[in-house]
This record gives structure tokens, sequence and C-alpha cells, in this order.
């Protein structure tokens, strides 16, 4: 198991301090990587309470349009008759595209961007996708290097993208993963922000689902720790961690994505930006303040997936193939939750969206995932 007593300015994907992510300026070739850095980075740390932009002239939809039958209905609920999944915002009008909201949680004011397709019917519960960006990165950045907004618009599905905090010793924005002693809570900010959106909107709770680069995945990972009750399954990207103290209420679904060049968070403790371009493995002895670190990149990330697959019930066994990109895909077997990771050949740290140098839409594939939960 990897060692996760971690301070929040080693919460992965990080920078050398100057707010762009390390790997951009490794490879020219791998630009986006969560990271935001261009001039508006600043800005989505601090987002106002409420600032609607409906998307392609998205106007509110009441909560009776009249036009559509229950056979219609029934089917965009997936045909369950069983019990309903839908939140307590279901029947409730709210405008579509995208918002800025704010709310309180712990002693922390919190932003999250939210986006609502166009096809919204509040009578409708329909699935949420949250996604958390990488350290020093925004919910807007990691929204448009992930695309999620706009596959949300074509398959008509809820887009939350979380803002993280602002570090208290470098002062960039992170999801604490960890037992680091930032004080934020940010798995409770999580709870307190699926209830807002939840009263806001008509939500299938049965298909709620969670994805991050880089810290963000790691996060994302420390939530099926303490809450997978809330999620129907998770996606990991170039980050993904079984932390030592983790008890899953239940087996989560898991996809991961890691390139097998990725110098931020190496896959199989190789060097790493944020040790010098050193390898964790090579370092003896360790200094104290780099101890954290070189614990974390010590681990394999194929390690992690696999303590994932035993957590999941799955074989010891997984199976290694080939699809439709350059890598290797491990699939375990026999499992109580699927659990995959796709390998990517020469992949840097940066987003996989189908650019030549892995052929992987992440998100797309992601997507296909959570469906077939």
């Amino acid at each position: 198991m990897a060692a996760i007593a971690l301070v929040a300015a080693s919460c992965g994907g990080s920078s050398d301090g100057s707010g762009t992510d390390p790997d951009q300026a490794a490879s020219s070739s791998d630009s986006d990587t969560g990271s935001d850095s261009g001039s508006d980075s600043d800005s989505e740390v601090a987002a106002p309470k409420l600032h609607s932009e409906p998307a392609d002239g998205g106007s509110e939809n009441e909560a009776d349009s009249g036009d559509e039958t229950g056979e219609d209905a029934e089917e965009a609920n997936s045909g369950d008759d069983s019990e309903s999944a839908g939140s307590s915002g279901c029947g409730a009008s709210h405008e579509t595209g995208v918002s800025d909201v704010e709310i309180a949680s712990g002693d922390l004011e919190r932003t999250y961007r939210l986006f609502v397709p166009t096809s919204y019917d509040p009578a409708v519960d329909i699935p949420l996708v949250l996604n958390f960006h990488g350290y020093t990165g925004s919910s807007e950045g990691q929204a448009r290097t992930s695309g999620l907004e706009e596959l949300a618009e074509s398959e008509g599905f809820i887009a939350v993208h979380p803002q993280g905090s602002l570090n208290p010793v470098a002062n960039l924005a992170f999801f604490e993963f960890g037992l680091g002693d930032s004080g934020v809570d940010d798995v409770t900010f999580v709870t307190d922000l699926l209830d807002d959106v939840e009263s806001r909107l008509c939500v299938d709770t049965d298909r709620i689902f969670s994805m991050g680069h880089s810290n963000g995945g790691y996060f994302s990972s420390r939530l099926i720790c303490e809450a997978s009750e809330r999620l129907a399954a998770v996606a990991t990207v170039s980050a993904t961690i079984f932390p030592d103290d983790c008890d899953p209420s239940e087996p989560t679904p898991l996809i991961a994505f890691h390139g097998d060049a990725d110098n931020v968070v190496p896959f199989d403790g190789g060097p790493s930006v944020f040790l010098g371009n050193r390898s964790a493995v090579d370092i003896d002895p360790v200094p104290p303040e780099l101890k954290q670190l070189v614990d974390l990149f010590r681990v394999h990330i194929a390690d992690e997936v696999g303590e994932w697959a035993e957590a999941n019930g799955c074989g010891p066994t997984p199976v290694e193939s080939a699809e439709d990109f350059a890598g290797t895909l491990i699939t375990y077997e026999d499992c109580d939750a699927p659990v995959l990771l796709y390998i990517l050949a020469d992949g840097g740290h940066g987003w996989p969206n189908g650019d030549p140098a892995t052929e992987v839409d992440a998100t797309a594939k992601t997507w296909a995932f959570f469906q077939d939960q």
C-alpha cells in the first residue's frame, strides 16, 4: 500500500510555484495538463455566487412542459419503475448552460462550475459527473481540457467541476486527498456540493460519478474510501492511489488512465520533476522535507490499481490486451465491481484527448464505462 500522510503541497500534478504544471514545460506535445496556466486562472479561484451562461441559447425549463409523454419519460429514466432515484430538486425549474455557484462548506466559501444540458427536463432525473482539476488548476480549465461539458450537452447529463481551495503554503488550488495538515475537508465539500446540486436539479442519485486528473485523480481515489455510497463509478487520470487507511463501504467500479512516460506522477517510480528529475527509488538518504513525495512516487501505479481490484473482489490475475490505442489495457476479472487500467505507451502527464500520442480519448472512454455501470 502507498503511504498517504501527505501535506497539501504534495498533492500530485504539482507545479514549481509558477502556476504552470511542470509537465507542460517538460513536453510541448503534452500541453493540456489540467492545471490552468493561462491568465484566467486567478479569476477562476474566486467564482461569483451565481452567474449563468446559457448554452446554445439555453432557457429555463418549466416543471411541466406538456410535450413529453409518459412513455418518453419512462424511457429517459431507463425504464425503472420500481423506485425513483430522483433528487429533491426534481420538478424545480433551472436555467441550462454554465453557472458558477458558491456554497458554504465547513468554515470556507467554496465554488463549483455547474453545467446543465439544453435537453434538461426537470421532470426527468439524469446522471451527474464530478470532474476534479489538477494541482494549480481551475474548474474552468478542467472543463476546457477534458471537454466534459461538450459531452454532457450531447449525452444529456449534468457536469460539475469543483474548484479546489488555496493551498495554505503555496497559495495554489488543490484538493486534500491525504492526511496532511491543511485543515481542508474536501470530502465534506463534495457531499455538501452534491446535496446542493441535488436540491437544485433533478439528479439520478444512483448515477453520480467522479473523475479527476492528477491531484484530482488522487482525490477521486480518496472519495471511494469515504463516500462510495454516493458514487456509482470513478475514473482517475494520471494519478491513482489506494490509501493505507481506505475502507470502502461497498465495491466501486474504477477505470484508470496513466502514461508510462509521465514525468510528474511517474508510472513505476521513475524520475519526477517534483524531485528535480530524480527517481524516488534512487534518493537515499531521504531528506525530511522530501519524505512524503518520495513515499508517494516510489509506488507503482499498476500496483495501486491492483489493490483496488483486490478491494473489489477481483481475481488475482488480470488480462492484458491491446485495443485501438498505443499501449496496454489491463482488465481484472471475476470482480464484484469492474477495474480497468489503460497504460498509455509514451504517454505523459496530460489529459488523454485522442491526440496521436496516445490515441485515447479518456473523457469518451470514461463516459462509456460509466454508462455500463
